[in-house]
């Protein structure tokens, strides 16, 4: 095993496990060092792009809004060979990407969760959905369905004992909150059937 450790001017250094506690000079700018005797290295973490996406069939990154993969054809995220964020390779069964965490399947059926819809939702248009059209109609698109239906009766009952004015609460809230799991949802990640924000 090999330790690798840097000089605090930058340079690299790679030596033997054996030269472990030794001393030695920089050939860089002849600081004296002592070889330490292990430093763990740490794996790079990947951060996802949300300006990109992998094809989920052949694993070829393409742009986040592309509707089907100019490697293969097929739509990006029907295929289960790969990661659509990372572009690992995945087991076909798998619901968790074991490399950076991502959903990748719809979490509708377990533990009572909401994922990901095929094509993704746009964040936008359900925030208007429910801040325009009706309250709380966002949430029902995307799959939270009980909630979406509590925030229009709560719309509905707010504004009788208010004269209308509880709306001016109700519809941003729910529009934002429509927009905000839009967007986890279209990211891949799993949301409960009550989340809010």
């Amino acid at each position: 095993m090999d330790i690798r450790f840097n000089c605090p001017c930058g340079k690299s250094f790679k030596v033997s496990a054996t030269s472990a506690g030794k001393r030695g000079r920089c050939s860089s700018c002849g600081s004296n060092l002592v070889i330490p005797s292990f430093v763990p290295t740490v794996p790079p973490v990947h951060i996802p792009n949300p300006l990109f996406m992998n094809c989920r069939t052949c694993g070829q990154q393409l742009a986040s809004q592309a509707v089907a993969c100019v490697g293969c054809g097929c739509p990006p995220l029907v295929g289960n060979r790969f990661c659509q964020t990372c572009g690992a390779n995945t087991n076909p069964s798998a619901i968790l990407c074991v490399k950076c965490g991502v959903a990748l399947k719809d979490f509708a059926g377990i533990a009572g969760g909401v994922g990901a819809s095929l094509p993704p939702r746009d964040p936008v248009l359900m925030g208007v959905l429910s801040g325009c059209c009706i309250c709380g109609l966002g949430q029902i698109v995307l799959g939270q369905t009980i909630k979406g239906f509590a925030i229009l009766l709560m719309g509905v009952l707010i504004s009788v004992g208010t004269a209308g004015l509880g709306i001016l609460v109700i519809w941003p809230l729910g529009a934002i909150d429509a927009y905000l799991i839009a967007k986890k949802l279209k990211a891949g990640k799993m949301v409960g059937r009550w989340e809010f924000f």
